[in-house]
């Protein structure tokens, strides 16, 4: 059974996590000693050996070496069973519950009479409807089938009293649910698992006596066993006794003192209900035992980190490399890692550069210093940061987060497939990785795949109705199917109820505009700019809206008022630019986009326009030449290439317009005008009028 931690967060939330939870820059590398040699040749000895190295590495706590025996031994024999219920459970340590389900479905296929793995593929399906009850009731039709099959080979069992139990309390029949979990108690006292769940039942029903009753008598009888502290810590904060809530975590560190995790939720518990003094001593009393706990300083980095106080994270970090000298590499990783988040991204790219210098193929350092270049998006470092990220995911292929942030740097370059490949792998290592689903949906975007973003932007909302991000995501496929009022209904819901929520306003100001209604968009957009921090979005979007009304003089005025008061602020130049261009007033765009291009040597923007306003005027050969300046700073920038394509037309080059278009449409198969270009150019030379044909399509 995966085990699990009830932890009060700061804001007053709790909250469950599963542990050890492992921070990405602090998973070390694993090597697999090869120890093959002298092997039996004999397969069913050899499975057996291979079954007990699998055990020993599983009971050291190595689940990524056991999983390989365990899959080795399953190699010798396709009908092993015991084999995969090892497996199933291994996976689970490693969070992996989709991988655990087909081991464990083979398990009892192989093996019927497997209780244990009929329970762990019980609880499995029982979490996964748990977690979305609306989409997934199928799960409780192959949960009974299931039982029927347990019932079959195993009748009366302890766990199949369990399980129906455990469906009763999710269907919120608490009576069937106490009926059954009391019999599964009877059968197996000593089971956990029902113990807590009959306790669960028993407050469910209102018998809250009972239930405590039932849980301080388990709890005498197994003091080092978390989830019954973890039951009555739960029902004491949701009932606001506070006092006997902090009294439950103090028992359960006091009976378990070498449990640097108990430890730390009787800090975090301290600091969200308003004890702070205590949780600083207390933090400082396990500072000083860190030879007790080897895993302290990076504990404590972690909870300081996560309430944003990021000093504090890095002197707990300077004070471990001094403490711990061997462990030295690791704190200056995760001390990077702070610097980054912390928002002092030089002095992070330098600490990781020094680090770089003492072994430059360190996979979690590059993943890190990939993570830092993605921070500013430059497009400029897009690709290193992503080769970066590559060379992390090479080194710790199992690590979610590095996964994440590759899956970003292929979003950000609009390679689509790539990202939603990467965003997938982060999913099947870490399941509830929500960022990454919001990632894959905002891929699926990118690629116009409307429905797929819609149905993964809905499935978070059923998770979470207030996850602000999945209703942009929602909106922008409703938006982008051509659902405008659909969208604009989820908006004007979203806005009521979350008025503080700036982006939503600003899509809801987006929708008007493509409504045409015009003066409400300019009324939410001037909601977004008053105040003494205006949305440069909304500022643009404001700008846009009156040139779009035949305002433009107002558009113009608007950005240079905001261009005075934020001059380092280029998005404001570039858009002034572009609406001096739109006006026709094109001698005085291009000294706008000179001055940009010359006060930012690596805007490729600028150089961009200026190559695409000369064309405009003719010259081709001053186009050309800003467009290639263009082109070395952003090669893999469509519009430039695309450009250059179309100068290149204008001049007759043909050959060399293909090239560009071609090279558009490798970046981005669907460029519609790329592909449209392409198919005239193939067409008109009667070289290739299939494929000419297909583009025009």
């Amino acid at each position: 059974m995966i085990r699990r931690l009830l932890i009060l967060e700061p804001e007053g939330k709790v909250t469950v996590r599963n542990f050890p939870r492992t921070r990405w820059f602090a998973i070390p590398l694993l090597v697999l000693a090869v120890w093959f040699v002298g092997c039996s040749r004999d397969p069913e000895s050899t499975k057996r050996r291979l079954l007990a190295v699998g055990n020993r590495y599983y009971a050291q706590g190595k689940y990524r070496e056991a999983s390989i025996i365990y899959r080795r031994a399953i190699q010798y024999d396709r009908r092993f069973g015991e084999a995969y219920h090892r497996l199933g459970l291994t996976y689970l340590k490693l969070n992996r519950p989709q991988d655990a389900v087909a081991a464990f479905r083979r398990a009892v296929e192989l093996q019927p009479a497997n209780v244990d793995a009929y329970g762990q593929l019980a609880d499995l399906y029982l979490a996964a409807y748990l977690a979305d009850p609306e989409t997934r009731k199928p799960l409780l039709s192959e949960l009974q089938g299931l039982l029927a099959q347990l019932d079959q080979h195993v009748p009366n069992s302890a766990e199949g009293h369990r399980v129906r139990g455990m469906v009763a309390l999710a269907q919120r029949d608490y009576e069937q649910a106490i009926k059954e979990l009391q019999a599964a108690v009877d059968k197996r006292p000593d089971d956990g698992r029902a113990q807590v769940a009959l306790a669960e039942a028993l407050a469910a029903a209102g018998r809250w006596d009972e239930a405590q009753q039932r849980a301080r008598a388990w709890i005498k009888q197994h003091p080092h066993e978390p989830e019954m502290y973890d039951f009555l810590y739960l029902n004491y904060v949701l009932r606001r006794q506070m006092d006997q809530a902090e009294a439950v975590l103090r028992e359960k560190s006091a009976n378990n003192p070498k449990e640097l995790l108990y430890q730390m939720q009787l800090v975090r518990h301290f600091w969200a209900t308003g004890q702070q003094p205590q949780a600083r001593a207390h933090i400082e009393a396990l500072l000083s035992r860190h030879n007790d706990y080897p895993e302290v300083f990076e504990q404590v980095a972690n909870f300081w980190t996560r309430l944003r106080q990021f000093d504090e994270a890095l002197r707990v970090l300077d004070q471990a490399t001094k403490a711990q000298p061997k462990q030295a590499r690791r704190y200056q990783r995760n001390k990077a890692e702070v610097l980054g988040l912390a928002g002092r991204r030089e002095e992070a790219l330098q600490l990781v550069e020094r680090l770089l210098k003492e072994d430059s193929k360190d996979g979690l350092v590059l993943a890190l210093r990939g993570a830092l270049r993605l921070q500013q998006a430059k497009p400029e470092e897009l690709d290193s940061a992503i080769a970066d990220l590559e060379a992390g995911v090479r080194a710790v292929p199992d690590n979610p987060v590095i996964r994440y942030n590759l899956a970003e740097g292929y979003r950000m370059r609009r390679r689509w497939d790539d990202a939603i490949r990467e965003y997938q792998e982060a999913l099947r290592v870490a399941p509830g990785y929500v960022a990454a689903r919001h990632g894959m949906a905002r891929a699926y975007l990118g690629k116009q795949d409307y429905g797929r973003a819609l149905a993964i932007a809905e499935e978070l909302l059923r998770a979470n109705p207030d996850d602000l991000l999945a209703a942009a995501i929602q909106v922008q496929a409703l938006l982008g199917s051509n659902e405008i009022d659909r969208a604009a209904k989820v908006l004007e819901q979203f806005v009521q109820r979350h008025p503080e929520a700036n982006d939503l306003v600003y899509g809801l100001a987006l929708v008007r505009m493509r409504e045409k209604r015009f003066d409400e968009a300019e009324k939410l957009f001037r909601r977004l700019t008053e105040g003494p921090q205006a949305d440069p979005r909304a500022v643009l979007g404001l700008a846009e809206v009156q040139a779009v009304q035949g305002k433009m003089d107002q558009a113009l005025a608007l950005l240079q008022q905001r261009i005075k008061q934020e001059p380092a602020n280029v998005g404001y130049r570039l858009a002034y630019a572009q609406g001096l261009a739109q006006a026709g007033k094109l001698d005085d765009a291009i000294r706008e986009y000179e001055a940009i291009a010359a006060s930012d040597p690596k805007n490729a923007v600028a150089r961009r326009q200026l190559g695409v306003l000369h064309a405009r005027k003719g010259a081709l050969d001053r186009a050309e030449q800003w467009l290639r300046q263009a082109e070395q700073l952003a090669p893999k920038d469509t519009e430039t290439l695309l450009a250059l394509g179309m100068v290149a037309q204008q001049r007759r080059d043909l050959a060399k317009a293909k090239s560009y278009y071609e090279k558009v449409l490798a970046i981005d198969p669907d460029h519609v005008i790329a592909a449209n270009n392409l198919a005239y150019l193939l067409a008109e030379g009667s070289e290739q009028l299939d494929r000419a044909l297909t583009l025009a399509q």
